[in-house]
């Protein structure tokens, strides 16, 4: 039994190494290329750097408007999960609670998550233009939050289920509204599924390629992912600079996964597993 016990370790790590080597083998190869010179890239493309250079990088913040570009993404981004993390606390929290319709209100948000914006996209399409958001920072930022939005509400609704109600209950005898109960004690005790919201949305913002190559025609309101097409087109087959702005462009969400990936886990766990 031991040693059947044994052979099953061996043969799981084996597999999870193998899988963890797919994944990580392109990603070093994409960093390593990005400090390549385009010779010696042609020359070994999968190898390290004969030199290593910065070059790359420098050609494509200056020739990408990789700061324009970032900025933009940065706005979009933060304004969105601002707005997602703001509205889904609290109609989550309501729909915490036991009252009549609270399951189809439940049960609607809940369809968001499950029908792919590509099903709707056309319409949405018309109906950004009607509006004229077409090509807007506030559209952009609008369309983004609803579609992140059932998801912020399952999580953040999931999560204040677990939460005893005396804790709120004994803030409202000593004087709290219901107001300053969620603000002072609600949500400083929900900062795991906060932080598992902020990087869920984050990412699918920042990430994001397919809605905003519908209803974004600006290119001065492009983000990232529009401006790595962009500049893809117009260095052709110059691969080493491209390499290096997928880095700089996945690198800011990176970090911020890094940063709060604690905080994630945590959130994950007590709001979709305990829920």
């Amino acid at each position: 039994m031991k040693t059947k016990t044994t052979a099953d370790k061996i043969i799981s790590y084996s597999v999870l190494i193998l899988m963890v080597a797919l994944i990580l083998y392109p990603l070093m190869a994409i960093f390593l290329s990005a400090f390549k010179t385009m010779s010696d890239f042609m020359g070994n493309p999968l190898g390290i750097p004969k030199t290593f250079t910065v070059d790359n990088f420098v050609y494509a913040w200056s020739k990408m408007h990789f700061g324009t570009y970032t900025a933009n993404s940065v706005l979009v981004s933060s304004l969105t999960v601002a707005l997602v993390c703001v509205l889904g606390a609290m109609a989550g929290y309501k729909l915490s609670f036991n009252f009549k319709g609270n399951k189809l209100i439940f049960t609607f948000f809940l369809a968001g998550m499950a029908v792919p914006v590509q099903s709707y996209i056309i319409t949405l399409f018309q109906f950004m233009k009607k509006m004229k958001l077409l090509s807007s920072y506030p559209g952009l930022i609008l369309v983004y939050t609803a579609i992140n939005l059932p998801f912020a509400i399952f999580i953040f609704s999931s999560f204040f289920k677990t939460v005893p109600r005396e804790l709120s209950e004994a803030a409202q005898v000593d004087g709290c509204s219901e107001m300053r109960t969620f603000a002072q004690i609600l949500i400083p005790i929900s900062k795991p599924t906060l932080a598992t919201v902020v990087i869920v949305t984050m990412m699918n913002v920042w990430n994001d390629f397919f809605v905003q190559m519908i209803i974004n025609m600006d290119q001065k309101k492009y983000t990232l992912p529009m401006g790595l097409l962009k500049f893809r087109s117009e260095t052709s087959v110059n691969w080493t600079p491209l390499f290096a702005s997928i880095i700089l462009v996945a690198l800011p969400v990176a970090i911020v996964f890094v940063l709060l990936q604690k905080q994630f886990i945590k959130g994950l766990t007590n709001g979709a597993v305990k829920g």
